[in-house]
């Protein structure tokens, strides 16, 4: 005798979970907070010591989101990059707007040198993380960068050569040269103290540091008169 059907006793469909992402709902946050944790542990740590644990840690997030969001820890320093870059931008497009080549040029300079002063470790995170990688985003990210940054300065001098304002030089090297310089604010800073037998504020040492790399930039060493 066949043994009656039963009615209604199939189990529901569980939807599956995606790869990465935790099963307590409490600990689910978005990709932008992940990437704003990891801006901050930047400001106090250098980018060896920024592991996913801290960064899940310091937003209250499951550390599985950072495989879930980026595929990695590299994936996540990448949009944290891509984060302090693109937030660098449109400060200068405000800070260019309406001003001679040499304005811009110290614009754009003091903007790069201001970002390194208030992200201490953001050169450090694209030459000991992203440059040293072999994976294509970061280098894409790294050369897009580069390429943007050259042909920035580059159009500041064609319009100052124009105006009689520059003269021409190698664009290149006036670009990795004004790198090296922003990035090495902080030990700048500290050496300037030690020099100086006094403390000098972050702040001051900013402003002062702006206006003496502008002018030598822009004017060099050598007299008026030796020119």
């Amino acid at each position: 005798m066949d043994k009656p059907v039963k009615q209604g006793t199939s189990k529901p469909h569980k939807q599956k979970r995606a790869i990465g992402r935790p099963s307590d709902p409490s600990r689910v946050v978005g990709r932008d907070a992940l990437i704003t944790a990891a801006c901050e542990l930047l400001k106090t740590m250098p980018p060896n010591e920024v592991s996913g644990v801290k960064i899940a840690r310091l937003c209250g997030a499951d550390p599985s989101l950072i495989r879930y969001y980026f595929q990695d820890r590299l994936g996540l320093l990448i949009a944290t990059a891509e984060k302090l870059t693109t937030e660098f931008n449109p400060d200068l497009a405000v800070h260019a707007a309406g001003q001679s080549s040499q304005d811009q040029f110290r614009a754009r300079m003091g903007m790069l040198l201001e970002l390194d002063a208030e992200n201490p470790f953001f050169h450090r995170l694209m030459l000991e993380e992203l440059l040293v990688s072999d994976q294509r985003p970061a280098l894409d990210l790294l050369e897009n960068l580069a390429k943007r940054g050259l042909a920035a300065y580059r159009a500041i001098f064609d319009r100052g050569i124009e105006h009689g304002e520059l003269v021409d030089m190698n664009m290149e090297m006036l670009f990795v040269t004004i790198v090296g310089i922003c990035q090495s604010f902080d030990s700048a800073h500290r050496l300037y103290e030690l020099a100086t037998g006094h403390e000098l504020p972050r702040k001051t040492f900013l402003e002062q540091y702006k206006q003496f790399i502008g002018d030598f930039l822009l004017f060099g060493a050598a007299s008026r008169a030796a020119k």
